[in-house]
């Protein structure tokens, strides 16, 4: 068994304490307890800023942890705007689709007016040629008739020299087809038959003068 010793020689000559432990001896100057006093105020500054270090580490990781949380948000945006961009490049093509589509169909319809209108102008152009031909063929006809009426009054009224002229008015006849048909003016038959306009009438008897 180790015997344990302490023992404190104080020196007022040489400034020194003696501590004896175990066997030992450890010299300490004088004075120790401000050296202490100044370890402590080191420790004491050096945990101060070990503090002041560690705030600021914390300061740091929480603008850190802000600002990472900021740039999850960010992509966050950027890949909404992302896929709201692919969206909206596929409602252009579809409108763009569409609006070729409509195209397509205006044309279509374009082509067909087109038709219409060349297939009206054709039958309006065949209406016209047949009325036409037809105004032309009633024209003829007519004055077939007004020809073959003339005659008729021709052979009928026409009296022997030595016969009275007179003429009896029957339906369709005018001052004009008698005066050519007698070779008499117009004013000459009004004058002798007192006539004061061009108007006869059906069984009205006409004194036919002398050309």
């Amino acid at each position: 068994m180790t015997k344990t010793i302490r023992s404190v020689v104080l020196s007022a000559g040489l400034g020194v304490v003696t501590l004896g432990v175990g066997g030992c001896v450890l010299l300490e100057p004088a004075g120790g307890q401000d050296v202490q006093m100044a370890q402590q105020q080191r420790l004491s500054r050096d945990l101060a800023e070990m503090r002041r270090q560690q705030h600021e580490r914390a300061t740091h990781t929480a603008a850190l942890q802000s600002d990472v949380r900021a740039v999850h948000e960010l992509r966050a945006k950027v890949i909404a705007l992302a896929e709201d961009n692919q969206a909206q490049a596929q409602r252009v093509q579809e409108l763009e689709r569409r609006v070729v589509a409509a195209e397509g169909r205006v044309q279509a319809l374009s082509n067909t007016m087109t038709q219409q209108v060349d297939r009206l102008r054709s039958a309006l152009a065949e209406e016209e040629q047949t009325r036409k031909k037809s105004v032309s063929e009633v024209i003829k006809i007519v004055s077939q008739t007004v020809e073959g009426a003339v005659r008729n009054v021709q052979r009928r009224v026409a009296p022997p020299p030595t016969a009275k002229r007179t003429y009896t008015v029957v339906r369709g006849d005018t001052l004009s087809a008698i005066s050519t048909a007698f070779g008499v003016s117009i004013d000459a038959i009004k004058k002798a038959n007192n006539l004061k306009g061009d108007t006869i009438r059906e069984g009205q008897a006409l004194t036919i003068p002398s050309p």
